[in-house]
């Protein structure tokens, strides 16, 4: 018996007025997978992510959680079964603190202290910088901290898949390092992912399977290292991100 995937979203289709953006466009996740979304500027990946997270209105397909279908439940149905969307732009709210961003995140839960206790240990293990930020607006923290900030809202709802938006975009090549190594381990841990990437180099590093979108249809299914041979998508759009 085939074991039903975690994440499925099956012949998404989106427009914005009579512009069509995605056309059929099916992406799975299994449990504990690490996938990327990769594709041409304009090719449709946020407004894949936007649709499937209930965020943007979808013009036709579903989106199934574990079999079930949650495609007319907005975006809590996905947090509420374990799916947690980081949009890109980093995500924060610059004129909070640190400290005030995460308890926002924790809000569902803010009566269960010993879960709100768990949450930050978590996060300060993970990011110990933030322990120090906490005072901090997060408006005047560097790229790579308010990205860190992002993915620490993300766990404190203890998620099984991480949904994010390109993670390296505008970042230093050296602040990228750490957080592929975060990302990483996350995943070790059992957190499934799928990671909207411009550069397929940044994405092989960890990510096992790739899709790969161009005008609002998937062109490659498959191993994300096999898509560094397929030069027909990759060599006008990768070169760039890839020498490194």
């Amino acid at each position: 018996m085939t074991a039903v995937p975690l994440f499925h979203a099956e012949d998404i289709q989106a427009a914005y007025g009579k512009l069509r953006v995605l056309d059929g466009v099916t992406v799975t996740v299994d449990a504990g997978e690490s996938v990327a979304l990769l594709g041409t500027n304009g090719a449709g990946k946020s407004t894949f992510l936007r649709s499937v997270t209930g965020v943007q209105r979808l013009a036709g397909g579903r989106v199934l959680i574990d079999g079930t279908d949650v495609t007319s439940e907005g975006p809590q149905a996905l947090l509420r079964r374990g799916i947690v969307h980081i949009p890109g732009g980093h995500c924060t709210f610059p004129a909070l603190t640190v400290g005030e961003s995460l308890r926002i995140a924790m809000w569902p839960f803010r009566k269960d202290a010993a879960r709100v206790a768990q949450a930050h240990a978590v996060v300060f293990e993970t990011f110990p910088i933030l322990r120090e930020r906490l005072d901090q607006q997060a408006g005047l923290l560097s790229g790579g901290e308010q990205q860190m900030l992002a993915l620490a809202r993300a766990l404190v709802h203890q998620p099984r898949m991480l949904i994010i938006d390109e993670l390296s975009l505008g970042l230093a090549p050296t602040v990228i390092e750490g957080l592929i190594q975060v990302v990483s381990d996350l995943h070790a841990s059992g957190i499934a992912l799928l990671v909207v990437e411009q550069r397929l180099a940044t994405a092989a590093r960890f990510t096992d399977r790739a899709y790969f979108l161009e005008r609002g249809k998937v062109q490659f299914e498959g191993p994300t290292s096999e898509l560094s041979n397929r030069g027909d998508l990759v060599r006008a759009v990768f070169l760039s991100g890839s020498t490194a």
